[in-house]
């Protein structure tokens, strides 16, 4: 992405303590960043610390007329090339959704005409809410809004839910994916993570492939534009743009990756495919029969995967 003016509208939820880092990250990749926040925000993180960070007067309602000579919401909302609300919370979003302006962050928003990013994050209840997701929806279909989904995490009420936000690089890279169009158009499958081949019930052979190589290639891809099957193993973030297909097994990671293979422009094995299998998996966990006993395994080699796709490969990247 060329460098751009972003401004970053922070409102009350806990995981504005998230956003210093986040306006770092997009200064790093070279943006000018100004920031905006509602009161409540300013209960999570304080305006000086944004200000610090971000290298700019932070627009709050307790200073939105301390230079008189212009009007402060309607001057950001033209300087910014992107609007990215962060985090974005219910209560905000039913605002957003139904033309409300009552602070410095819904009134910027509803005079920019740049493109808008909302980020939500909040309880697990309140995002699956039916009126939370009729705003979501309003504000995709009527006002065009762009929208990166919570993800399932730990929240702040100490139990694992959907509502998390994504952590501010994955924010940041999502960002930067926006203005890159050099793959759009292109379907791409990726493999990551090492395969699980079973022995019983409760063991398997594998290897200590994290997945995370394959998995920051397929948000790669996703990010210049393409549309990305993630054949994988493991559970690891990924972006809008991005299919996760979740496999064990070598054999399960070629059958699912040979039923994309037709459509695909290309298919990139980032993951570690186990070689062997065992030649027949118990329907029962396996026990020593003595102290002295030894184990003896019979293996035989999975499928290759790569082989079988060059058979059948057309002109493709």
């Amino acid at each position: 992405m060329k460098k751009q003016h972003i401004a970053l509208f922070v409102t009350g939820g806990i995981a504005a303590y998230k956003v210093p880092l986040l306006v770092r990250a997009l200064i790093k990749a070279g943006h000018d960043v100004r920031v905006a926040m509602t009161k409540s925000a300013e209960r999570f993180v304080t305006p000086e610390t944004l200000a610090i960070v971000s290298k700019a007067a932070v627009l709050t309602d307790g200073h939105e007329f301390d230079h008189p000579e212009h009007v402060a919401h309607v001057a950001l909302a033209h300087w910014a090339d992107l609007g990215v609300v962060v985090p974005a919370t219910a209560n905000t979003l039913a605002k957003l959704a139904n033309g409300l302006a009552d602070n410095v962050v819904t009134t910027t928003l509803l005079a920019m005409q740049a493109p808008k990013l909302l980020v939500p994050a909040m309880n697990d209840q309140m995002w699956q809410n039916p009126q939370t997701q009729k705003n979501i929806a309003s504000l995709v279909t009527e006002q065009n809004y762009l929208v990166l989904p919570p993800e399932t995490g730990l929240l702040a009420e100490g139990y694992a839910g959907i509502g998390r936000m994504p952590e501010p690089e994955r924010i940041a890279l999502f960002i930067e994916s926006l203005d890159d169009p050099r793959l759009r158009g292109r379907r791409i499958i990726v493999s990551a993570g090492g395969t699980k081949e079973r022995l019983d019930p409760v063991r398997y052979l594998t290897n200590d492939s994290s997945g995370k190589m394959g998995t920051a290639i397929a948000n790669a891809a996703a990010g210049a534009g393409a549309e990305v099957t993630l054949v994988t193993t493991r559970q690891l973030p990924v972006v809008p743009g991005v299919t996760v297909k979740q496999v064990e097994s070598a054999q399960s990671m070629a059958d699912t990756i040979d039923a994309e293979f037709t459509e695909a422009d290309a298919v990139i094995m980032a993951a570690a495919v186990a070689d062997y299998r065992l030649s027949t998996v118990s329907d029962h966990k396996l026990k020593k029969t003595d102290a002295t006993s030894g184990l003896t395994l019979n293996l035989v080699q999975n499928p290759d995967i790569l082989a079988s796709l060059g058979r059948k490969k057309r002109i493709r990247y």
